[in-house]
C-alpha cells in the first residue's frame, strides 16, 4: 500500500505541477472549458461498478488479507483451542 500510495501522490503532483500548467499556457481557455464539461458529462454516464464478465478479485483480496493476518500476528488465532 505504501507504494501504491507513493506512485499515486507522484502521479498527482506530476499532472498538478507539469501538465496542468504546460496546458494553461499552451491551450485556449475556451478549449480547457470544453474539455472540463466532457469530463464532468463523462463522469456522469461512467461504471459505478465493475462489469459483470469482469474477472473475480477475490484472490487478491485472500492473499492481501493473509499477508495482514501475517503482519499483525493474527493468523492462526482464532485456531488456538480455548482452555475451558
Amino acid at each position: 500500500m505504501r507504494r501504491l500510495r507513493t506512485e499515486v501522490t507522484a502521479h498527482v503532483d506530476d499532472e498538478e505541477n507539469n501538465l496542468f500548467l504546460q496546458m494553461r499556457s499552451n491551450v485556449d481557455a475556451a478549449v480547457l472549458l470544453e474539455l472540463g464539461d466532457k469530463i464532468r458529462r463523462s463522469k456522469k454516464t461512467a461504471p459505478t461498478r465493475p462489469h459483470p464478465t469482469a474477472p473475480d478479485p477475490q484472490p487478491v483480496n485472500r492473499r492481501l488479507r493473509r499477508r495482514n493476518c501475517r503482519r499483525s500476528g493474527a493468523r492462526g488465532a482464532s485456531r488456538r483451542r480455548r482452555e475451558p
